[in-house]
């Protein structure tokens, strides 16, 4: 049985729920929610003391509980006074004193609270102050006003979903570049292990890029976890998730900050720390690539691939001296890539530092992702891009590769491998697997068949060409190519193409380099192509909207070049329209369409 004591100075319920999660020894119970029992009564009004029947299940010896209000706007606070429990298996009865206010402007501004069973026989455990520093990346559109939700785990237990909304800066929260400070009282969880953190997606632009988390639990200011992100939480970026589950990292200590230096050449010192996720070491030949911003590095060999390799082992780091030339410049972003050999290809790699030794100059790239055909999003490649003051990164783009083989007889290569190159303005991918299209990869590279690929690097800037490999398998030993066209998103306006119309084979013309021949409106994708990338369907809108389009009265105001919008909503982005299709825009002119 359950009894719940409301205060007399609470404010009434108006019909409001709340939810109560047991923890034990063996588990935790379903959140469970405090229902009335009849349709008349009505719960958690002042002064009253509600009685309820709850199940736990199997959850061994209770040390915590915890209790959630709904958040309803008519209920505007909860003074919680007390929680009484009793085992009906042994008659021990349980009191949690709580005296709080659950609201989001009064007390702590928590709709949750949870206290430990206190017995005679037991120390009991303790309840901490966690404080919570957020991180938003300092990247275009990067900030967010849609609600955001935290639950953090530990070895002891989770502290439940927790709305972030009160800062302690007192300022308008998650904005870009921008640090939020956050308080969360639980029962203490023990070793920090991971949080959870998820957005509603509601809202204009409510994609939100986070930088990292950082959690103290107030007893010792200087012991802070790290909890790396650096992904965006947006259905229509990145892979389309709004909810991440982040890692604790040990993360390197870093020299007081240096510039980045604009000679990069001479000795470098590596460390690379392997994950400690299970089967997250590798025996392949790892590769290093340098990039700065006027050359990049040959791929350089770490370790030298063995099968009795150690540096690259669960929970390991590992430390290289390299040598980079002065012709590459300023640092600019680090590619990591193996050649898939040995009987465990698959890596998960933490992060990797830099150690510029003539100057001092250090710096962090932070991964947290697999290189592996059959783990996360199959890619066997990984770019970081050089983050430090004053330094903004490139982004990292998702790129959308669309290849077209010919219509001709026997032009198909079904079995054989293609990889692709793609040179910009600021640098290359290098040369890059495609190891399975995003959808009917048993029908890739047949004939009339267009395959789409995706893969994930630092942006290149803008195209200028493309290097197409092939290797033949089987029977698949030539392969004709009528063109390649590149989108830097799903939702991209524009696309580059590469007209190709050429013939590759297993030994004479195993790759061809092919400049940009055009750029124009995107290629309309197939349905299920933004569904295997980000893994939901984008809601059309619905309704007639109308437009009205006002252009400036100054000389060379207008333009008859292909203008085009894209709507933005809270699920994600329209097409792009095209504006002036019917003519050009005439200076001081409006022009209105539906």
């Amino acid at each position: 049985m359950m009894w719940v004591t409301t205060a007399e100075d609470s404010s009434p319920a108006h019909g409001g729920k709340a939810t109560i999660v047991v923890y034990g020894s063996k588990g935790k119970s379903d959140e469970i929610v405090l229902f009335a029992p009849s349709s008349t009564a009505r719960l958690f009004e002042p002064a009253n003391s509600d009685e309820f029947e709850v199940s736990t299940g199997e959850i061994g010896e209770i040390y915590k509980i915890r209790i959630t209000r709904e958040n309803k706007t008519e209920w505007h606070g909860w003074h919680l006074e007390e929680v009484k429990l009793e085992d009906k298996a042994n008659g021990q009865m349980y009191t949690f004193p709580f005296n709080r206010w659950l609201s989001l402007d009064m007390g702590d501004g928590d709709l949750a609270c949870e206290l430990p069973v206190v017995s005679s026989d037991k120390e009991p455990l303790k309840v901490k102050r966690y404080e919570i520093l957020v991180t938003t990346g300092d990247h275009w559109a990067a900030e967010t006003d849609a609600e955001i939700w935290a639950t953090l785990y530990g070895t002891r237990g989770d502290a439940g979903k927790r709305l972030l909304h009160k800062s302690l800066s007192g300022e308008k929260t998650f904005q870009r570049g921008g640090e939020d400070v956050f308080t969360m009282e639980a029962v203490d969880l023990a070793d920090l292990q991971t949080i959870e953190i998820k957005h509603s997606g509601k809202g204009p632009g409510a994609g939100w890029y986070l930088e990292h988390i950082t959690v103290s639990d107030g007893t010792d200011g200087s012991v802070k976890e790290v909890f790396p992100c650096g992904r965006w939480l947006d259905e229509g970026e990145d892979d389309g998730k709004t909810c991440r589950h982040l890692r604790k990292m040990k993360l390197p200590e870093l020299a007081e900050s240096h510039a980045v230096p604009s000679e990069t050449g001479g000795p470098w010192r590596v460390r690379i720390r392997t994950s400690d996720l299970p089967d997250a070491g590798t025996h392949a030949q790892v590769y290093l690539t340098v990039q700065g911003v006027k050359d990049m590095s040959h791929p350089i060999p770490l370790g030298d691939g063995s099968p009795g390799m150690q540096h690259f082992l669960p929970g390991m780091e590992a430390e290289f001296d390299i040598d980079l030339d002065d012709s590459i410049g300023e640092l600019a972003k680090i590619r990591l890539e193996h050649d898939g050999r040995n009987s465990d290809p698959a890596w998960h790699v933490d992060w990797v530092q830099l150690k510029h030794l003539n100057s001092g100059f250090d710096c962090l790239f932070t991964f947290d992702r697999w290189l592996a055909e059959d783990q996360g999003d199959g890619q066997m490649f990984r770019e970081c891009g050089l983050e430090s003051p004053g330094w903004m990164p490139a982004p990292v783009l998702r790129y959308i590769i669309l290849i077209q083989t010919g219509r001709k007889a026997n032009s198909g290569a079904n079995g054989g491998i293609c990889s692709v190159n793609l040179m910009g303005s600021q640098g290359d991918t290098g040369q890059q697997l495609l190891q399975r299209p995003i959808v009917r990869s048993m029908d890739a590279m047949k004939e009339g068949t267009l395959d789409v690929y995706t893969i994930e690097a630092v942006s290149v800037g803008a195209l200028r060409s493309v290097r197409l490999g092939f290797e033949g398998r089987g029977r698949a030993k030539e392969w004709f190519v009528e063109s390649v066209k590149v989108m830097e998103s799903l939702w991209a306006i524009t696309e580059s193409v590469f007209t190709a119309n050429c013939w590759l084979d297993d030994e004479d013309i195993t790759a061809v380099n092919l400049p940009i021949t055009d750029t124009c409106k995107a290629s309309t994708l197939p349905d299920d192509i933004p569904v295997a990338v980000l893994g939901h369907r984008i809601a059309e809108s619905t309704g007639c909207w109308e437009l009205w389009v006002w252009t400036g009265r100054k000389d060379g105001a207008g333009s008859n070049d292909p203008l085009n919008l894209t709507l933005f909503g809270s699920i994600g982005p329209s097409p792009p329209i095209e504006l002036n299709q019917n003519g050009e825009f005439q200076p001081g002119t409006c022009v209105h369409s539906k």
